[in-house]
């Protein structure tokens, strides 16, 4: 018996498909980690990296960058606001032009960092003795 033909056609190579955007790591107050898996595609020419401070992210947001090696799959973001909302897709591009999107994640930018100041107290600024303890007043 025949094979059936597959009900959907195949404009892009099938490891295209598969570029899931992982969830932002190192977000700080002024930047924000992306990574994502490794593109398949023998035609691969580029991962293109896109922002926005709005859902449904698309290549006429904002570029953030371009990347031409195809093992490098991360990127730190550090054209971000504090106390915002951004977006991001990545986009593979073969030799012939074509692209298809990753999924897309968000992320919160803090208004600070997220480390706590130095204490300051009178008693962080004295040495302790020995063993962590500190001296009897």
């Amino acid at each position: 018996m025949p094979e059936e033909p597959d009900s959907y056609p195949r404009i892009l190579p099938r490891s295209l498909f598969l570029l899931p955007l992982s969830d932002p790591s190192n977000v700080q107050s002024g930047q924000v980690g992306l990574s994502w898996t490794e593109s398949g595609d023998d035609d691969f020419a580029s991962y293109k990296v896109y922002r926005s401070t709005q859902a449904v992210v698309s290549a006429l947001d904002t570029l953030v960058t371009t990347i031409t090696q195809q093992t490098t799959v991360s990127y730190t973001d550090t054209g971000v606001q504090a106390d915002t909302t951004y977006y991001y897709r990545v986009f593979v591009l073969d030799a012939g032009g074509q692209s298809t999107p990753s999924n897309e994640k968000s992320a919160y930018t803090p208004a600070t960092s997220t480390e706590a100041p130095p204490c300051r107290c009178s008693r962080c600024a004295t040495k302790p003795r020995s063993a962590g303890r500190f001296p009897r007043r």
